[in-house]
This record gives structure tokens, C-alpha cells and sequence, in this order.
């Protein structure tokens, strides 16, 4: 998928930002990246919470090649050809994606629970 066609997609969920990355896309919303273009596919960002939606609608794990082995990403999951179709999935799915991102980004926002000792004299 080229650019165009990635934001034409998701016109019905908002103007989304595309940022180029590993040979794809990056797909943005509101400053959180919720999905990945690789080769033409689109992978949309996936955690434990809805996880299991995805695995429902047979979408399959973002996968590369790492040192010679295939790796799997299971943060991303590959949009459902009926997704393509259906503006109500692709918003739900889209939205999803989001709440997911934005779990990730508030994970990575929470102090450690770093045992501190106070300096003796």
C-alpha cells in the first residue's frame, strides 16, 4: 500500500500521519503509532487486552527476518481483509489499536519501582 491508500483507508476513523519506517510506514493518530506498513500489509498494534479480537478474526502476527530466522512481533497484528470493507470494523479495530498504543506509551511513563536507600553517615 502507498501512502495515499494507507490515509484513504483510515479517512473514516481521522486524518492520520504517516512517518517512513524499516522500508513501511509507521501509521499515527493522534501522536500514537497504531499500526505498521510492511510489503503492502498493514499490521495494527495489539497487547493483551484485545489481543484476543485479533486472533478471532484469523489476523496473523507481524513477522521479519532477524539474523537469517523469522521473528514474530506479536505488538501488531495484520488488519482483516474484511476490515478493508467495513468502515464499523475498521473503526473498531482502528480504536483498538489506539487504546492499545496508548497503554504501551503510559507503561513506559510510570516511574520504576526502584528500591531506594537512603546514604548512611
Amino acid at each position: 500500500m502507498d501512502a495515499e491508500a494507507i490515509r484513504d483507508l483510515f479517512e473514516p476513523v481521522g486524518r492520520v500521519q504517516l512517518r517512513r519506517m524499516f522500508g513501511g510506514h509507521g501509521v499515527y493518530l493522534d501522536g500514537l503509532i497504531f499500526a505498521i506498513e510492511s510489503d503492502g500489509a498493514l499490521f495494527l498494534k495489539a497487547d493483551d487486552a484485545n489481543r484476543a479480537m485479533f486472533i478471532a478474526k484469523e489476523s496473523k502476527p507481524f513477522t521479519y527476518m532477524k539474523l537469517g530466522n523469522e521473528a514474530v512481533l506479536t505488538s501488531y497484528w495484520s488488519l482483516p481483509a474484511s476490515a478493508f470493507d467495513d468502515a464499523e470494523e475498521l473503526r473498531e479495530l482502528t480504536h483498538s489499536a489506539l487504546a492499545a498504543s496508548a497503554r504501551a506509551q503510559d507503561r513506559k511513563k510510570r516511574p520504576r519501582n526502584r528500591r531506594t536507600t537512603a546514604a548512611s553517615d
